[in-house]
C-alpha cells in the first residue's frame, strides 16, 4: 500500500468574510453624501478637509463594560479627546436607566446600577436617538450617518480621503419611533471597538443641526467643534446636551458686559432648563474671570451632571432619586455617583444628608 504524504494534502481554505462588510451590504435606501456635503462636514467638524483623524478618534466608539464589571451601565472611554463625547452619551443612559427603574429594582434584581444585558443595550439605543431628535427637532427631522464600502467621490486638492466620509450614507427620519427603530437595527456601527462610532454620531448630529445653525448658535464661521489638540469644544458638548452649538454656559444672552459696555456681537448661552447638567472647571483660569455655568445647567430638569474639569477631563454625576431636583424633601438625604469610563476606576459615590 502506497503512502499518502500530509505534507502535501491539498489545503481547503475557509473564505472569511468581514461581518462590517455584510453589515454594509445590507444597508437598504439612505442617500449618499455629495462631495459638497462631505467637505463642509469635516470643515465644521475637524476644521479640515485635508487632514484626518487621529487614531484615538478613528477608534472611538460606545462600547459598553461587561455585564459582571463592576460598571455593566457604563461606555469604556479613553484618555483622549473622545471622552468628551462618551460621557455626554453616557448621561442619556443614566437619564433612561434612572427613569426606568426609579432607585429601586424590578422582579429580576435589576436596578440603574445593574441593569440586563437588554435594557442597558435599550438605553444606549434611547440616548443615541434622544441626542439626534433633539439636534434635528427644530426641523422636524434628523440624520444619521452610515457607511458603506466604496467611495463615492474621488479626492481633490482640496478634499483628501479619510477613509470613512466619503463613504457615507445618509438616512433621513421625521417620526422619532422610526428613527429609534432604525438605531436597534444598526447600533453595532456605533458601538464595536474601531467602528469609528463616535465620528459617526458626531457627523449625524451636527447633519441633524445642519451646519448653517451650528455656525449661527456659535455666531461665528471660524468654529470646529473638535479642537486642535483632538478635545470637545464647548459648542459641541452644548450641541449634545441641548441641540444647540452655542459657545457658552451662562443663562441667556448677554448683551453687556461686567462694565455695561455693549457686547458686539451679544454672547449666546444657554436658552432653557437643560435635561442634563453640565459642572465646568478649568484650573488655569483666572478667579477673578472665570467661565460662568448658569443655572439651566447647574439645575436640570434630571439629577444627572456632565463634569468637565480641566479642559480634558470627562465625568458623569449623577443620583439615582429622580426626584431629586423637582422635590425639595429629597435633599435631605440623598446619594450621588460618579463615573468617568477609564480603566481601573473604583466606585465612587457620595452620600449627602442633614
Amino acid at each position: 500500500m502506497s503512502s499518502i504524504s500530509l505534507k502535501n494534502w491539498p489545503v481547503q481554505r475557509r473564505q472569511t468574510i468581514s461581518t462590517e462588510s455584510l453589515r454594509r451590504k445590507s444597508l437598504i435606501g439612505g442617500s449618499a453624501i455629495t462631495y459638497d456635503v462631505a467637505k463642509e462636514l469635516r470643515q465644521v467638524v475637524y476644521g479640515s478637509s485635508i487632514r484626518g483623524f487621529s487614531r484615538d478618534w478613528r477608534r472611538a466608539a460606545f462600547c459598553l463594560q461587561p455585564l459582571d464589571s463592576d460598571f455593566p451601565y457604563g461606555l469604556h472611554a479613553q484618555k483622549c479627546g473622545s471622552r468628551g463625547v462618551v460621557m455626554c452619551v453616557q448621561a442619556h443612559i443614566m437619564m433612561y436607566l434612572c427613569e426606568k427603574y426609579r432607585g429601586g429594582t424590578d422582579f429580576l434584581g435589576c436596578s440603574a446600577l445593574q441593569p440586563s444585558g437588554s435594557e442597558r443595550k435599550m438605553a444606549l439605543v434611547y440616548a443615541l436617538s434622544h441626542i439626534l431628535w433633539r439636534a434635528g427637532q427644530e426641523l422636524g427631522r434628523c440624520y444619521v450617518c452610515l457607511p458603506q464600502d466604496s467611495e463615492l467621490f474621488d479626492p481633490t486638492p482640496h478634499y483628501h480621503h479619510d477613509g470613512l466620509t466619503e463613504k457615507l450614507l445618509l438616512f433621513e427620519f421625521t417620526k422619532y419611533d422610526e428613527l429609534e427603530q432604525f438605531m436597534r437595527r444598526h447600533v453595532q456601527f456605533f458601538e464595536e471597538d474601531g467602528a469609528r462610532g463616535c465620528i459617526l454620531f458626531v457627523y449625524s448630529v451636527v447633519l441633524s443641526r445642519t451646519t448653517q445653525k451650528v455656525y449661527k448658535d456659535a455666531g461665528t464661521t471660524k468654529i470646529h467643534l473638535i479642537g486642535h489638540m483632538e478635545e470637545v469644544t464647548m459648542p459641541l458638548a452644548n450641541l449634545l446636551l441641548t441641540g444647540r452649538a452655542t459657545r457658552y454656559i451662562h443663562n441667556g444672552t448677554l448683551v453687556y458686559d461686567k462694565d455695561g459696555e455693549l457686547l458686539e456681537p451679544p454672547l449666546v448661552g444657554i436658552g432653557e432648563r437643560s435635561e442634563i447638567g453640565l459642572l465646568y472647571w478649568e484650573k488655569m483660569e483666572d478667579e477673578g474671570n472665570r467661565t460662568e455655568v448658569g443655572s439651566m445647567y447647574r439645575t436640570p430638569k434630571t439629577p444627572i451632571w456632565v463634569t468637565w474639569i480641566n479642559h480634558t477631563q470627562f465625568g458623569v454625576l449623577f443620583c439615582l432619586k429622580t426626584d431629586l431636583v423637582s422635590d425639595w424633601r429629597a435633599e435631605n438625604w440623598f446619594t450621588l455617583n460618579y463615573y468617568n469610563g477609564l480603566p481601573g476606576q473604583p466606585k465612587t459615590s457620595l452620600t449627602i444628608g442633614r
